[in-house]
C-alpha cells in the first residue's frame, strides 16, 4: 500500500523533506573520479620581439601600439593593437602576419588562439591563451 507524505504527521514531513534534498544535492553534485576537467587553454604572454611555442605552433611579436591597422577581416582600424607572426612547424603554407586587437580570437592549423591583453610599451607585451588542435580518437 502507498502512502503520501501527507499522511505523515507534520513533525516528520519537514525533516524528511530536508533529508531527501540533501541526498539529491549529493548525488546529483558528485562527479566520477574520471571526468575530465574543462579545458582551459594555456595562457602565456610574450615580449615584443620574443616568440612562443607551443606544440607546433609558434607565434612571434613584432609590435604593440595604437593608431590605425587592418584587422584580420581587412577592415581599417583605429586603437590598440598588436603584430603577431603565426607559423606552424611543417607546413609554410600556414604561415601569416595579423594585426590584433583584445578579444580577438585566431585560428590556426586547429589551433585557436584568444588575444587576451595588449601591453604597450619599449618593449610590449602580449597575453594570449591557446587550445591545442583536438585529439584525435585514435591516440
Amino acid at each position: 500500500m502507498r502512502t503520501s507524505m501527507t499522511h505523515l504527521p507534520i513533525s516528520l514531513r519537514w525533516p524528511l523533506a530536508a533529508l531527501l534534498l540533501l541526498l539529491q544535492a549529493v548525488v546529483l553534485g558528485a562527479a566520477p573520479a574520471s571526468a575530465p576537467a574543462k579545458d582551459v587553454g594555456f595562457e602565456w604572454s610574450i615580449e615584443e620581439g620574443a616568440q612562443f611555442n607551443f606544440d607546433k605552433l609558434s607565434i612571434g611579436l613584432g609590435y604593440t601600439g595604437g593608431g590605425p591597422y587592418l584587422n584580420v577581416v581587412g577592415a581599417m582600424m583605429d586603437g590598440l593593437h598588436a603584430r603577431v607572426e603565426i607559423t606552424v612547424e611543417g607546413d609554410p603554407s600556414k604561415f601569416r602576419q595579423a594585426d590584433v586587437c583584445e578579444g580577438e580570437i585566431l585560428l590556426a592549423a586547429g589551433y585557436r588562439i584568444l588575444i587576451e591583453k595588449i601591453i604597450p610599451g619599449q618593449k610590449g607585451i602580449l597575453v594570449l591563451r591557446v587550445w591545442g588542435p583536438p585529439k584525435s580518437a585514435d591516440k
